[in-house]
């Protein structure tokens, strides 16, 4: 009895889990199609501007003044 009692304790956090998972993808997936207003030119520019900041090439820009 107390095998089934802890097998359906595992089965229900590991459908917990999946759930979780699955909702946080699915949001993300979401906010990824609202915000992403961007054309395919200037992906590849934000693309490279990332790189470059990456390889230590560029700051990113903090929010600071720009003088």
């Amino acid at each position: 009895m107390e095998q089934a009692s802890n097998t359906v304790t595992l089965i229900l956090g590991l459908a917990l889990i999946a759930a979780v998972g699955f909702e946080i993808h699915r949001k993300r997936e979401k906010l990824r199609e609202l915000y992403n207003v961007l054309e395919a030119d200037d992906a590849k520019v934000v693309a490279e501007l990332d790189r470059l900041v990456d390889m230590g090439q560029l700051k990113p820009w903090t929010g600071g003044s720009l003088a």
